[in-house]
C-alpha cells in the first residue's frame, strides 16, 4: 500500500498531505518496535473484528480460499482504491485552508484506522486459512497466527520488502470478500459463479 500511497501523493495536489504522510518515516523506527507494533495492531484490530462479526470473518476465509489467486488480485485492487480515495480525501481536506490541518490530521487518523482494520481482517483470514489447511478452521487461533505473520514480516531485511509482503498477505485475506462484494454489487445472482 505504501507504494500506491507514494504514487497517489505524486499526482494529487496538497503538499500538506505529503508532509503528514511520510512513508519513509517508518524506516526510522527500530525493527523490534515495528515487530511489536505490528503484532499488537493485528491482535487488536483483528480481535475487534472477530468479536464484532465472527460470521463475516468466517465467510471471508471461505471467500478468499475459493480462488486464492483471484483473491490476491481483488485484494490488491481494494488496497489501491483505499489508498487513492483516502489520499484524495486528505488532499481535499488539506486544501480547505483555515482548520484544514486539523481536518487533515483527523482524516489521516481515520485512514490509518481503516487501513489497520483491513490489515487485521487480512491477517486473521490468512491465519484462519492456515488452521483450516491443518485440520479444522479456528478463527481465534487464526488471529494469533495472523498476528505472528504480521510481526514476522517486519524482520525482513528492508522496509520496502516488509511493506510489500504485508500488502500481499493482507490482499490475499481481503480479496475474497472484496470479490464477492464487487460481484454482488453488480447484481450477479447468488447461485452463479462470477469467476466461471
Amino acid at each position: 500500500m505504501a507504494n500506491v500511497a507514494v504514487v497517489t501523493l505524486a499526482v494529487l495536489p496538497g503538499t500538506a498531505v505529503a508532509q503528514l504522510v511520510d512513508p519513509t518515516a517508518i524506516t526510522n523506527v527500530a525493527t523490534p518496535i515495528r515487530v511489536v507494533v505490528a503484532f499488537l495492531s493485528v491482535l487488536l484490530f483483528g480481535g475487534a473484528l472477530l468479536v464484532r462479526s465472527e460470521g463475516f470473518v468466517d465467510r471471508s476465509v471461505e471467500a478468499s480460499m475459493e480462488h486464492p489467486l483471484k483473491s490476491l488480485g481483488y485484494g490488491a485492487l481494494a488496497h489501491g482504491l483505499l489508498a487513492f480515495f483516502g489520499f484524495y480525501g486528505l488532499s481535499q481536506l488539506a486544501a480547505i485552508g483555515v482548520g484544514g490541518s486539523i481536518l487533515t490530521t483527523a482524516g489521516l487518523a481515520v485512514l490509518a484506522f481503516v487501513w489497520l482494520m483491513v490489515a487485521g481482517l487480512g491477517f486473521v483470514v490468512v491465519g484462519s486459512a492456515l488452521t483450516d489447511a491443518a485440520g479444522e478452521r479456528q478463527l481465534w487461533s487464526g488471529l494469533a497466527i495472523g498476528a505472528a505473520i504480521g510481526a514476522a514480516v517486519w524482520v525482513l531485511p528492508t522496509v520496502l520488502l516488509a511493506l510489500g509482503t504485508w500488502t500481499v498477505v493482507v490482499s490475499m485475506g481481503i480479496g475474497g470478500p472484496a470479490r464477492r462484494w464487487f460481484h454482488d454489487s453488480r447484481g450477479v445472482e447468488a447461485g452463479t459463479d462470477p469467476d466461471a
